[in-house]
C-alpha cells in the first residue's frame, strides 16, 4: 500500500506525531503515527502499541491497518476517526 501524508498534523504526543494521510490505492483517509528511531523509548512504545492493537478486535478500539519501519522512522497506519478528541468529549 502507498500512503500520501497530508500536511495536517492531527496531534503530537510523547511517542510520536500523528498526521492525516491518504491511502493512494483505495482513497481511504487514514491516520499515520510517526516516531523517530533516534528515540529508542518511542520506538519501543510504538512497537508495543502495534502488537496490542493487532490483538484487539472491538468496535470501540481503533484499528491498525499497516506498520513499517525505515532506517530513521517507525510508521503505524491507523483508522482515521474524525471529530474531537476523547478528552474534549469527556469535559463537555
Amino acid at each position: 500500500m502507498t500512503y500520501q501524508i497530508k500536511s495536517t498534523m492531527l496531534g503530537k504526543g510523547t511517542y510520536g506525531s500523528v498526521f492525516k494521510a491518504l491511502n493512494t490505492t483505495t482513497n481511504e483517509v487514514v491516520a499515520v503515527k510517526i516516531a523517530s528511531k533516534a528515540d529508542k523509548e518511542s520506538v519501543a512504545q510504538i512497537r508495543q502499541e502495534y502488537k496490542m492493537l493487532m490483538l484487539c478486535d472491538h468496535a470501540n478500539v481503533i484499528k491498525c491497518k499497516d506498520y513499517c519501519e525505515t532506517e530513521v522512522n517507525v510508521y503505524m497506519v491507523l483508522e482515521y476517526c474524525s471529530g474531537d478528541n476523547l478528552l474534549n468529549f469527556l469535559l463537555a
